[in-house]
């Protein structure tokens, strides 16, 4: 599967039960039938994932191998009656059974509701069988319809994923089978020796990277008007509408025709070619025209200029974090007032510095946290994947809704100093 992809979605239905024999008004005798199954018209029991008109990810679609229906003489597998599905890879060219931790299928119940194959002979007045189960890790065990009695003949219908009909009794009609499910997880495996699914090693976004310094020193002219813009911290990558918004990069801090560069955001996972995954990286700083004056005079080497630092790569399935903003030593010009009315003036050195965010983990805590509010210039931590384990189909907010993102950088800052 490719980003941006669409793929269809098919759940199978429940199976039809089957039909009692009669004689019609005019004499003729209707056979009774085996209820829907693999010996029947399977399309419509078959759950898959298509690509196009291609399926890539399917349940059995073919007579020999999807599960059986009940049959009209009461009987189970003799011929292949009230088989439960094959449990497969979901490869549409093998439907070869195989063995996965953690799911199962029992087969329908013959009449008078035992297990019993072969050639059986039932008593009359025997009930109906019940249907066949399906249990797996997300699901449960479904419920399947009961069988028909002599005060409640019609079989009953399955409830659940998977289940099938209870048999009817007499002449009454079987029960109906429950429809499939479908579980779809991003960048999960199933472990069928710890019985779970688990995330696999990588797919998190990088940190962000911490702003740049620039110290200028510039003459000002008297009634000197200079505008200037403090740098806005960047916001973290995230999901709108199915689309990838990549991670901005921190705004610019311009004083008059003085610039210093906002740090570049944390890159997302990536697909790579042959499907797998690659986590982000850090944000990056480049070499050049990071601290500029005017349109030409590039100080990005300069020892004025002081280059932020690399945000850190996503490692496993963790956000990478966010970086420090080192920080820069100032002196701050303080004026009080003595007690005679004198006053008296003096310097006091400050740092002014910013923690990072931390990257996100897998679950609720899965958004990249942003830098530390107090702080300046430093980096938003990536975002990691939010794991909404199981999904109820019913609840659309749990499914369209992507609340994780990166985390946000801090603001940048602009200190004047007057020099006399």
């Amino acid at each position: 599967m490719v980003q941006n992809e669409a793929l269809s979605v098919k759940i199978g239905c429940g199976a039809a039960g089957g039909t009692p024999g009669l004689i019609n008004s005019s004499g003729t005798i209707v056979n009774p039938t085996t209820g829907q199954g693999s010996d029947t018209n399977v399309t419509p029991l078959v759950t898959k994932i298509s690509r196009g008109a291609t399926a890539i990810l399917t349940t059995p679609q073919n007579s020999q191998h999807g599960l059986f229906g009940g049959v009209w003489n009461g009987t189970i597998y003799n011929p292949y009656g009230s088989l439960p599905g094959a449990v497969t890879n979901g490869n549409p060219a093998g439907y070869g059974h195989i063995a996965v931790s953690g799911f199962n299928g029992t087969g329908g119940k013959t009449a008078g509701n035992t297990t019993q194959s072969g050639n059986v002979t039932f008593a009359n007045g025997s009930i109906g069988g019940d249907g066949g189960t399906t249990t797996t890790p997300f699901t449960g065990s479904c419920t399947p319809g009961k069988g028909g009695t002599a005060s409640s003949p019609t079989g009953g219908n399955a409830s659940g994923y998977g289940c099938g009909g209870g048999g009817g009794y007499g002449l009454a009609k079987g029960g109906a089978g429950s429809g499939g499910y479908v579980r779809i997880s991003w960048n999960k495996y199933w472990d069928a020796a710890s019985n779970a699914y688990k995330l696999a090693g990588t797919g998190a976004g990088g940190g962000g990277a911490s702003g740049n310094v620039f110290t200028y020193t510039m003459q000002a002219k008297s009634r000197q008007m200079i505008p200037f813009r403090i740098g806005r911290g960047g916001r973290g990558a995230y999901v709108l509408n199915n689309t990838l918004i990549e991670a901005k990069k921190g705004g610019n801090t311009v004083f008059g025709d003085i610039k210093a560069l906002g740090g570049n955001g944390g890159r997302s996972v990536t697909v790579n070619s042959d499907g797998t995954l690659k986590n982000g990286s850090g944000g990056g700083i480049p070499e050049d025209k990071i601290c500029t004056v005017g349109t030409g005079k590039d100080f990005s080497r300069d020892k004025k200029c002081i280059k932020g630092s690399k945000g850190s790569d996503a490692e496993g399935f963790t956000g990478g974090k966010g970086a420090n903003f080192a920080g820069i030593k100032v002196e701050i010009v303080t004026n009080t007032s003595n007690t005679d009315g004198s006053s008296a003036s003096g310097t006091v050195e400050k740092i002014i510095s910013g923690i990072g965010g931390e990257g996100g983990i897998p679950g609720d805590n899965s958004s990249g946290k942003s830098a530390e509010s107090a702080g300046y210039a430093s980096g938003g931590g990536g975002a990691a994947i939010k794991d909404l384990g199981q999904v109820n189909s019913t609840s659309q907010a749990n499914i369209t809704k992507n609340e994780n993102e990166g985390g946000r950088g801090s603001n940048g800052k602009i200190v004047l100093e007057w020099w006399e």
